[in-house]
């Protein structure tokens, strides 16, 4: 079964072409797609999911010429697509990153084949090597490893895709890093293009302005010129009508009245003013008038034929003088032609003329849009620039406080070594000179043990000779004390009785008693079997809280009847309340 390909936006996966084919994918069947485009496939897969960290995406993004938020917006959207789609068909798919694949392809087809029963069928040894997808540019991914920082929304998502991912290689999911010195040349690069070009289209700009100028100046001349034959061409037509007034006066003659004379001076003078008007509109350089002028020169001649029809009595003189008003009008004609050549050929530079002005004047709106938008995009970048030195600022100076703190306590650690090394010196002396002591003391004791032996001989020898006296001297106070005592019955049931009695209770403490009793602890007796036999008639302690020899004084009746203390206040007097 073939493979399905899905990918993020923006992850430059086409390096991985010829290892996905190896696995199986068949790319001529389309492109990878999208978790919308997965869940419209094969539903039996398997798939492998491909993706990207968000910056290596939005900075190919930039530098295709998309928006950094709406890149992000997309990645984020369809990452989490693919990673809901992953968690729904784990068991038939796999995700991966593709700079990892790229970078580790025998890596990832081993861990297919070894540990995802999907692919154990599409997953054989690959030998081939992966071309490592192209890095975007310095500066773009600076941009966009400081938006994805400035989103605290991606740090889950990103954490579910490492998760989610196969372990390629040492650090598979790693942050980009990034060549600070390599963006800020590509940054400088970037301000320093708009301002060529806004030189170069500044240049384009003077040499438009400067032919227009040009152009004006040609115009101006061309007008001049139109202006001048108009003004020669009025002062012919004052001349002919001149020369009109002259004839209509010179040939008068009987068979007409004044009043007819006049009336062809009036209608003559009517067009001339006529033509007169008409050349001011020539003047203005209209065709409309142009043609209204040839017009009224027909009607002239016209005119002048019928008049000329009229006077053919008058004279071989009149004949003259009609053909040397023709070959004027003739002359006025040709120069009217002429006139209306140089009019239609100064409309035609005119027109174009008037063409590569407005080409002048589109493009220099079209620059001035153009330096509008690249000052924008100066703008914006210089902004970003000063806010990454901002930020650059404030992480260096957050690194120096940390690094002064770090001196600061390196060297509040130092004093502290050295105190401490000094108290240790102090410690090991004071230990040398307790380890002397205890020696010195363990030699002590030894001897003060030797002479507590000599001095037990001593006592028992002085013990059996004061017997002998006591026993000799009736009136002393210890006999009379210690005869109840040596009237005690001890029996062995008794004695048993008694130790058994005084080693439950908690007034008799036998590690104590031994303490305090080193020559008990040399006997080798039982030490409650000792007090009772012993101990309690020599007034010796059972615990820190019974005194022996106390409470037989304060209770001198205890003491005739020779009985145990200890055994006497657990049998009666703590029920009859006697003091310890």
């Amino acid at each position: 079964m073939p493979l399905t390909i899905g990918v993020t936006p923006f992850a430059q996966w086409t390096c991985l072409k010829n290892l996905l084919e190896h696995l199986g994918w068949r790319s001529s069947e389309g492109t990878p797609g999208t978790a919308h485009d997965l869940t419209n496939s094969d539903p039996t897969g398997p798939w492998l999911l491909l993706h990207t960290r968000p910056e290596y995406a939005v900075a190919h993004a930039i530098d295709e010429g998309h928006t950094p938020e709406s890149a992000l917006q997309q990645w984020q959207t369809e990452a989490d697509q693919l990673l809901k789609f992953f968690r729904a068909h784990r068991a038939r798919t796999a995700m991966v990153d593709a700079r990892a694949a790229a970078a580790h392809p025998a890596e990832l087809v081993e861990w297919l084949a070894q540990n995802h029963s999907a692919f154990f069928e599409l997953a054989q040894h690959y030998v081939g090597t992966v071309e490592s997808p192209a890095r975007p540019s310095e500066l773009s991914l600076l941009l966009a490893t400081q938006l994805v920082a400035q989103t605290p929304a991606l740090t889950p998502l990103l954490t579910h895709l490492e998760a989610a991912s196969i372990p390629l290689g040492d650090q598979h999911y790693h942050a980009p890093s990034l060549d600070i010195y390599s963006a800020n040349e590509q940054l400088n690069s970037a301000i320093s293009a708009p301002r060529s070009k806004q030189e170069t289209l500044r240049r384009q700009l003077e040499e438009h302005q400067k032919r227009l100028t040009e152009l004006q100046t040609a115009r101006a001349h061309t007008e001049e010129a139109l202006k001048s034959e108009n003004d020669l061409l009025i002062a012919q037509l004052h001349k002919v009508q001149e020369e009109l007034e002259a004839y209509y006066h010179k040939h008068r003659d009987g068979s007409k009245t004044n009043e007819e004379l006049n009336a062809i001076i009036t209608e003559r003078e009517a067009e001339v003013a006529r033509l007169r008007n008409e050349l001011t509109k020539a003047k203005q350089g209209t065709q409309a008038d142009s043609e209204s002028l040839e017009a009224e020169v027909s009607r002239l001649r016209e005119a002048l034929s019928e008049e000329q029809k009229r006077n053919e009595t008058d004279g071989h003189s009149v004949d003259a003088e009609a053909k040397r008003l023709r070959e004027t009008l003739s002359s006025v004609e040709q120069e009217v032609a002429a006139q209306k050549r140089a009019r239609e050929s100064s409309e035609v530079e005119t027109s174009r003329l008037n063409k590569e002005l407005q080409q002048v004047i589109n493009a220099k709106s079209r620059a001035e849009a153009r330096e509008s938008d690249l000052k924008e995009e100066n703008d914006l970048i210089l902004k970003q620039l000063f806010q990454v030195q901002e930020e650059l600022e404030n992480y260096f100076l957050d690194l120096k406080d940390k690094e002064k703190q770090l001196q600061e306590r390196e060297a509040e650690l130092h004093k502290l070594r050295e105190s401490h090394w000094e108290e240790l010196e102090k410690s090991r002396a004071t230990h040398k000179e307790i380890i002397a002591e205890k020696d010195k003391l363990n030699k002590k004791l030894v001897k003060l043990e030797a002479e507590h032996g000599h001095l037990k001989k001593e006592k028992r020898l002085l013990s059996a000779s004061l017997s002998q006296v006591t026993a000799q001297r009736e009136g002393f106070t210890l006999k009379r004390l210690a005869a109840p005592i040596k009237n005690f019955t001890r029996t062995s049931r008794e004695l048993r009785h008694g130790a058994e009695l005084i080693r439950a209770s908690e007034l008799f403490d036998e590690a104590w008693y031994l303490q305090q009793n080193p020559d008990v602890s040399a006997q080798s007796i039982e030490p409650a079997l000792h007090y009772v036999k012993y101990g309690g008639a020599e007034g010796r302690a059972a615990s820190p809280q019974f005194d022996s020899a106390s409470y037989l004084e304060k209770n001198p009746d205890v003491a005739e009847q020779g009985l145990n203390p200890l055994v006497h206040y657990l049998l009666h007097g703590k029920s009859e309340g006697r003091e310890l």
